[in-house]
């Protein structure tokens, strides 16, 4: 078997109204969904502020393939990623293929017809005329998420379709790296990889690989790593290959917290006869075993990786690039590079988006992300027809069987707030739990044998599916609901696959690329706009974010957005970083009943103060610097306790036993006033080690300040990790006073900076006193690691990269330090450049 393929990369498009026939087309190379092509012609709908309504439209695109020759017992087809949404594919005019669904490839075989060439479209249809060409019936209950409840029959991500939070681009159109793909000799149609691990270890590969035509073929052999076996050949219409490969001495599979994500290259090789054996690479696959812990009441939900308990922590993922679902290879390694680079070992794939292209799952394999992945519903009143039930089992049937050989995925979820819709509006209990989404996923997934969780809703558990303390939950106690800090304790959250949704403020940039000059959040309608909110609440997550202000830091944000907008902002994205630090802090601690939780959300649709810890331009914002040391295999966590003092926690999510020692700081006015350090502690693998604050001291320091024995002694606790070499491994700080450690004063440190290889540049900070929220000011400079605190005798670098001619200098700053500090860059060559050490401070 042969396979050579060609990227169909000259496609021209036209708009049209629904069905007329496209008169005019635009050449565009590349297929790509509208809103990516208008962006690409200066005409984002995005950042132009105005609505497309794109679903009005029918959508074209044409390209031309020439006439070639075709060996005897080929197949030849076109394979297109993204169909969105309502798809007909026709060949000179002949309707060929139709697709309903943004979910599935569309696969066309065009061998019969490429010997003539011709011309091949693809019509992506108005959404909103299929949805009004026919009478369907009225949903149980209205959402407020969408506008539109008739979106409820269509298979297509809601993103761009939701008022409150998502741009006014859809993805509508064509997306991703189209192809024409030649077969000569066996034809493979699908392939499905089951891994597993048996109960002594021993790990088995299960193939399945329907062909499309088995012109020749005699034998088949399936290699996984160094093993291989022998394969079944079926016969008929449809033939297939089927087997297992066992390997006695698998090396599983782990999350990067807590092991190394091994992965073995699979392949089938096929033997012709006389025409030879093929090799067919089937990509990559890992073992390991999962289980679920619902608790002694049967009603919690923690994820057990080979038998060890994995703390889940992460975010629900969104599209890169919300106007077009697929994404370049190097865009999405990156991305998903910085997410295991700071400890996120947990994705959620939403039910308003859907499922990801395969290159996002391979990776994820490969750095050790697990998957948590939603069928691409949300909140709607899930349909009853046959229709639609055909399309969503087909739908999903496909998705886990292309997936299948995935370690990565680890929990697999009926829908997204359906249940918690129709309870909140009062529905029965019949309505609430009746979904035919998890019932197709329950029954899909017990045919395929994946080794994974099922959840039947997000959130689900208890007598409400959205209580915190039964099952899984959408945790906004702390956050949108306005509950004090200490609501993540009282709460029992058992798994939050949903939590902590703040307006985060977006880096200085961002808000430059947003607003023209002499515009300033947050006040100004571009900024309000891309606020999000719920739709029909008197209020938005800029308040929440408000609120929490005045908690954190003792500052009126009502009050100090009117005189000092800079500052505003500042105490803003510090606020989002010590409200999450807090909350996941509370809940990693062993004795705590939560086992996991991920944020709403990663990454920013749009420029603005979004949910994202990430902007839409790229740039971290400070919630995921700070996040990134808490998230940490190896962390370390302050925890106020009350008259019980403060309790300190090391965890260690490593394979290996972790020794080192435990610096202590009481802190006022940023300086150090009492240090305290541990003897050697050891802190066992997957495990955690806990003191207690006045134990290093030996004596009562009354480190909560709950007693009130005279004035206050000190305005908060550091905390510091140390590996056995006395590097810093992590560090943490409690803020005891009431914001006291935001507050603008003259901390000591110093910071020098040099250029390590092309394009990063090494900043080294040295803290003599706290310095807290230290950021990288300069646009020049991109970094994940900043927005995090410097304990006082920490030595901190942070690698900054750049593009271009490299920046004499770096700018500095911190939430307690008046102005900044700018800091000349060495050449990297050992010669010392005049100021390239600056101390600030004392």
């Amino acid at each position: 078997m042969t396979t050579t393929s060609e990227l169909l990369t000259s496609w021209s498009y036209a708009r049209t109204a629904p069905g007329e026939a496209p008169d005019d087309f635009v050449y565009v190379g590349e297929a790509r969904c509208v809103g990516r092509l208008l962006a690409d012609t200066g005409r984002d709908p995005i950042e132009l502020g105005g609505h497309d309504d794109f679903d009005s439209f029918d959508h074209h695109y044409r390209t031309i393939l020439s006439a070639r020759e075709v060996a005897l017992g080929s197949r030849v087809t076109v394979r297109l990623p993204v169909v969105a949404t309502i798809g007909s594919i026709s060949w000179n005019g002949e309707v060929i293929h139709e697709s309903r669904t943004s979910f599935v490839p569309v696969i066309v075989d065009v061998t019969d017809r490429i010997a003539l060439g011709g011309r091949l479209d693809v019509c992506c249809h108005s959404l909103s005329e299929w949805l009004g060409a026919t009478k369907r019936p009225r949903p149980r209950y209205r959402t407020r998420l969408v506008a539109d409840q008739r979106l409820r029959f269509a298979r297509a991500s809601l993103l761009g379709r939701i008022p409150a939070w998502s741009p006014p681009s859809p993805a509508v159109g064509i997306s991703g790296p189209t192809e024409l793909r030649t077969e000569s000799g066996a034809s493979i149609d699908s392939v499905t990889l089951t891994p597993g691990v048996g109960p002594d270890g021993e790990g088995e590969l299960r193939v399945h690989v329907e062909l499309a035509r088995a012109d020749g073929l005699v034998g088949a052999t399936l290699t996984c790593g160094e093993h291989s076996t022998a394969l079944d050949i079926g016969s008929g219409p449809s033939p297939v290959i089927v087997g297992s490969v066992r390997l006695p001495e698998v090396r599983r599979w782990w999350p990067h917290t807590h092991g190394d994500p091994n992965l073995y290259d699979v392949a089938v090789h096929l033997d012709l006869g006389p025409g030879g054996t093929e090799t067919r690479s089937l990509g990559r696959t890992g073992f390991r075993s999962l289980g679920v812990d619902r608790g002694i009441d049967g009603e919690g939900f923690a994820i057990a990786v080979n038998g060890v308990d994995v703390f889940c922590r992460g975010s629900a993922w969104m599209p890169i690039d919300p106007r077009d679902p697929c994404t370049g290879i190097d865009e999405l390694r990156e991305m998903l590079t910085r997410c295991r680079d700071a400890g996120l070992n947990m994705l959620r794939l939403t039910g308003v988006t859907g499922w990801e292209q395969p290159e996002f799952y391979d990776l994820c394999a490969e750095l050790g992300i697990m998957i948590w992945q939603d069928l691409p519903l949300a909140t709607l009143d899930q349909p009853t027809d046959a229709d639609f039930v055909h399309a969503l089992r087909t739908e999903t049937r496909s998705n886990l069987r292309r997936f299948s050989s995935s370690p990565a995925i680890a929990v697999v979820c009926g829908a997204s707030e359906r249940q918690q819709q129709a309870a909140m509006l009062g529905m029965d209990q019949a309505v609430i739990t009746d979904a035919v989404a998890s019932a197709v996923l329950a029954e899909e997934l017990a045919s395929s044998d994946l080794d994974v969780a099922f959840v039947a809703c997000s959130p689900s558990g208890g007598h409400l599916p959205f209580i915190a303390d039964r099952g899984v939950s959408h945790y906004y106690g702390v956050g949108a609901y306005l509950r004090p800090l200490t609501d993540a304790r009282h709460a029992n959250v058992r798994f939050s696959s949903e939590c902590l949704a703040f307006a985060n403020v977006p880096e200085a940039a961002t808000i430059d690329g947003l607003l023209d000059d002499g515009e300033t959040p947050p006040t100004h309608p571009k900024w309000k706009q891309r606020v999000p909110r719920d739709r029909g609440a008197g209020w938005d997550f800029e308040d929440v974010r408000d609120h929490y202000v005045a908690i954190v830091t003792g500052e009126d944000a009502f009050a100090l957005r009117q005189r000092d907008v800079d500052r505003y902002l500042e105490l803003g994205r510090v606020t989002s970083a010590v409200v999450m630090t807090s909350a996941f802090q509370e809940w990693r601690r062993p004795t705590s009943s939560c086992a996991g939780a991920l944020t709403w959300f990663l990454r920013d649709l749009w420029r603005g103060a979004g949910w994202g810890l990430i902007d839409s331009d790229g740039r971290a914002k400070a919630a995921f610097g700070a996040l990134a040391d808490t998230w940490s295999p190896v962390a370390i966590g302050l925890i106020d306790e009350g008259v019980n003092g403060v309790d300190v926690w090391v965890h260690n999510d490593r394979a290996e036993r972790f020794t080192g020692t435990v610096e202590l700081c009481l802190v006022r006015d940023t300086r150090s006033t009492q240090v305290h350090r541990t003897g050697i502690i050891a802190v066992e693998p997957h495990g955690s080690h806990h003191l207690r604050a006045d134990e290093l001291a030996d004596r009562f320091t009354d480190p909560s300040d709950a007693y009130r024995f005279g004035p206050r002694d000190h305005d908060g606790v550091t905390a510091r990790l140390l590996d056995e070499h006395g590097s810093t491994v992590a560090r943490h700080v409690l803020d005891t006073s009431g914001g006291h450690t935001f507050r603008r004063s003259a901390p000591g440190w110093s910071a020098t900076a040099m250029t390590v290889v092309e394009g990063i540049v090494a900043l080294d900070v040295h803290a003599i006193d706290l310095v807290r929220d230290l950021r990288i000011e300069d646009s020049a400079f991109t970094v994940d690691r900043h927005h995090v605190d410097v304990v006082p005798g920490e030595h901190r670098r942070f690698l900054l990269r750049h593009s271009g001619a490299p920046p004499s200098s770096v700018t500095v700053g911190a939430v307690n330090m008046r102005g900044a500090l700018r800091v000349r860059v060495q050449s990297g060559d050992g010669e010392q450049r005049d100021g390239a050490g600056v101390s600030g401070g004392r």
